[in-house]
């Protein structure tokens, strides 16, 4: 398992405990009591991208074990230890892109899963697994997976919001914001979505995500040269 990811899930199992000791439950833990406690604490595993939360449990091995003590139950422990760890270092202060990096490994958890609620709310994340390997080929970096990706690019998403860098195009049909990373060739690489034409009539996101480019990329440079 990569550093980051390990460092993002010791984070997870951290907050998992104090969500646990607030709502005064003690393990062995039923594991749908567990889950409501931490919905009601603002961690919710379909948010930090598992498809149930006895996945969410099963990726937190090294610090929780899953039991049955009767059929129709499913009980999470306690391990003794875990690894804890702080996240590496990634690069050196100019690196493209360290800066953006180092904030967001140090932003909580419960920050993270906020910042992707709301992308989701505004953008429909088409291809993620696609986006995460132009991202990895533009920055020449792997510390994140496609999940890792989706949150980063929340964090920046949020961040393009509140300094009002979320931008519409002129005629309204796509919407570009910075990631605040760069190319090896110093680069800026944007987000680009286009409008959904779904969303008026199901109550889904505005705006697909179309891809990550940058100026001059063969694919969407165009696109990225419209707000010029």
């Amino acid at each position: 398992m990569e550093h980051a990811q390990l460092a993002q899930l010791a984070q997870l199992a951290e907050r998992i405990l104090e969500c646990a000791a607030a709502a005064g439950l003690t393990f062995p833990c039923d594991m749908t009591k567990l889950n409501v406690a931490l919905l009601e604490r603002g961690v919710s595993y379909a948010a930090l991208g598992f498809d149930r939360c006895k996945d969410m449990f099963a990726a937190l091995e090294p610090w929780f074990e899953l039991t049955h003590p009767y059929p129709s139950a499913l009980f999470v422990s306690r391990r003794d230890a875990g690894p804890t760890l702080a996240p590496a270092e990634f690069g050196s202060a100019s690196s493209p892109g360290n800066a953006l990096f180092a904030e967001y490994f140090a932003l909580p958890l419960i920050e993270k899963s906020r910042c992707v609620r709301e992308l989701h709310r505004d953008v429909y994340m088409k291809d993620r697994d696609m986006t995460a390997v132009v991202l990895n080929r533009l920055t020449q970096r792997d510390e994140l997976t496609a999940d890792g990706w989706q949150s980063l690019i929340a964090f920046a998403y949020a961040r393009a919001r509140g300094r009002g860098e979320a931008r519409e195009s002129r005629d309204g049909r796509h919407l570009r914001f910075p990631l605040e990373l760069e190319t090896q060739k110093r680069e800026p690489i944007y987000a680009l979505a286009v409008r959904n034409a779904r969303a008026a009539r199901e109550g889904a996101a505005p705006w697909v995500l179309k891809g990550v480019a940058t100026r001059s990329s063969y694919f969407l440079g165009d696109v990225v040269r419209e707000f010029d």
